[in-house]
């Protein structure tokens, strides 16, 4: 990883999503426990998802 970037973190906490900006660490808390339907509500909140060196990452709306 280049420096200063963080890995990609998806977690699951009290069973709902959590996505994890991998270059600030900012967190989006999900309401859903459905990956897919997370996915959508960061997308829609302003959160990117791409492929970097293939491997999935997630920004937050300040850092994509």
């Amino acid at each position: 990883l280049p420096s200063g970037r963080l890995r990609m973190t998806i977690a699951r906490q009290r069973g709902k999503i959590v996505f994890q900006c991998d270059d600030c660490g900012a967190e989006y808390d999900t309401l859903t426990d459905d990956f897919r339907d997370g996915l959508d509500d960061a997308k829609s909140d302003g959160w990117a998802a791409r492929q970097v060196d293939g491997e999935w990452q997630h920004f937050c709306p300040d850092c994509k």
